[in-house]
């Protein structure tokens, strides 16, 4: 299966988490963000992620600002996977099953058989190739170093996240 027919290729961008100056969320300007990245060919978003700032977040804001991506960006065509990480196993599982609610792209494999790829952020290529060579026909296996992007494309990533300045 080429990368092309897979659920996720090319660049997926990490969004910042939009706020307000009094540090409430601004989901208005998602929209505009989501034409523009679409106007540049950007394929889809990281939500809630590291560089979302999900640790500084509650559980309903990271919901909140799922279901605004969800929202805008289905319209569009845009992907949208959802970090559902958290170090309270229970908000995890409560974050995952939001995720499969509002029909996020991507889950876990093995109880969740739409589960489609991996984010793999880690300096360390060998262990880049075991993950590549677990299921290449299947699963989606983006990178997260920006600093060794290239030498993760040579090795057969099908796209990577990153930070969009």
């Amino acid at each position: 299966m080429s990368s092309e027919s897979k659920l996720l290729h090319g660049l997926v961008v990490a969004p910042f988490t939009p706020f307000r100056p009094n540090f409430s969320l601004n989901l208005d300007v998602i929209g505009s963000f989501v034409d523009y990245l679409k106007s540049v060919e950007i394929t889809g978003v990281f939500v809630c992620g590291t560089t979302g700032e999900f640790s500084s977040l509650t559980i309903a804001e990271r919901q909140q600002v799922v279901e605004a991506w969800m929202e805008v960006s289905r319209k569009t065509g845009l992907k949208v996977v959802v970090h559902v990480g958290d170090n309270c196993l229970s908000n995890a599982v409560e974050l995952a099953r939001h995720a499969v609610t509002v029909r996020a792209d991507e889950q876990a494999r093995c109880r969740i058989p739409s589960f489609r790829g991996v984010k793999f952020s880690n300096l360390d290529l060998i262990e880049l190739q075991r993950c590549r060579m677990l299921d290449d026909v299947h699963l989606n296996l983006l990178f997260g170093c920006d600093a060794v992007l290239l030498a993760a494309l040579s090795l057969g990533v099908d796209g990577a996240v990153g930070k969009y300045l």
